[in-house]
């Protein structure tokens, strides 16, 4: 039960940052994307970005590819690159991201939106540099 407690206020706090928590548990049945994603509808790409940097503990399957499927409409929409993303988040968190990317089988996918390959082995080769020596590895290259 303590354990319970615990965990709802720790949702809590996540919900102050970004819906990501509230997008998977109530909305989890709910199979129409539109109504399941709905509160998302005027973000940009790096709202979006946000939402799947934050909330990655709290999301299912469902939820991050939901969400990364809105994140490429609105790059695509907004005409950015995702160089040009991460660039404009200005890196944050970006281990994270690419680590739920490759979770999910999504890295490719998100790599091949970054039109020049050594723009792509730069980000590769940021994301992996001190890793041997960080004692978090993930918090400390975000």
């Amino acid at each position: 039960m303590g354990r319970r407690i615990e965990s709802r206020e720790k949702n809590k706090g996540l919900r102050r940052y970004c819906p990501a928590g509230r997008l998977s548990r109530e909305a989890f049945d709910e199979a129409r994307r539109d109504i399941r994603f709905a509160v998302l509808k005027d973000a940009n790409a790096l709202d979006i970005y946000h939402h799947i940097v934050y909330g990655a503990q709290e999301a299912y399957t469902s939820t991050f590819n939901g969400l990364f499927d809105i994140l490429k409409e609105k790059m695509a929409k907004e005409g950015i690159t995702g160089d040009e993303l991460l660039r404009t988040a200005k890196h944050n968190k970006f281990l994270i991201f690419l680590n739920k990317c490759a979770e999910y089988n999504r890295l490719q996918e998100f790599l091949d939106s970054i039109e020049n390959a050594e723009k792509v082995a730069r980000l590769l080769t940021d994301a992996v540099s001190g890793l041997e020596t960080a004692k978090e590895p993930l918090n400390d290259a975000s």
